[in-house]
């Protein structure tokens, strides 16, 4: 329902309408039909760019969680193995070297490779935790708090 009233130069209303307002939507099926038609294929067409997006995010987070299961093993390898056996071998060069059984040369290349070890040691730890960040950025939260995470110690 509308009521309007209009004044003209500051006396009086000069004339007012009064009206009563139906919207009848069966008076123009076909308007009402396309417009239908429209939203529902408009809510199909989000609801498959939405799936895409599911399926994008969970192949991105299986890449992930493949690369940081390889930096974990690569870490855990130059961590648990490749040190220990580089420390061994400069106590071996070093042991040799004071005896008078080896040379100086084989003790600086011994201290070459240790060095070089932990280096690579560092890089792969830096990469497991690059990866972990980069996860927690596709996924939105911490990766630590889900379940199954390879912890490192």
């Amino acid at each position: 329902m509308r009521v309007e009233a209009r004044q003209f130069r500051g006396h009086g209303f000069e004339e007012y309408d009064t009206g009563i307002f139906f919207n009848i939507p069966w008076v123009n099926p076909a308007k009402y039909r396309s417009a239908t038609a429209e939203a529902r294929q408009a809510r199909e067409s989000t609801e498959r760019e939405l799936e895409n997006l599911r399926l994008e995010t969970a192949g991105a987070v299986r890449e992930q969680l493949s690369r940081i299961e390889t930096f974990h093993h690569h870490y855990m390898l130059y961590r648990d193995r490749l040190l220990p056996l580089a420390r061994q071998s400069v106590e071996a060069a070093r042991a040799a070297y004071e005896g008078s059984r080896g040379g100086l040369l084989d003790l600086l290349t011994a201290l070459r490779a240790l060095r070089d070890t932990d280096a690579e040691l560092q890089e792969h730890l830096a990469d497991y935790l690059s990866a972990l960040a980069e996860l927690e950025s596709i996924i939105g939260t911490d990766p630590e708090q889900r379940d199954g995470a390879p912890p490192i110690k």
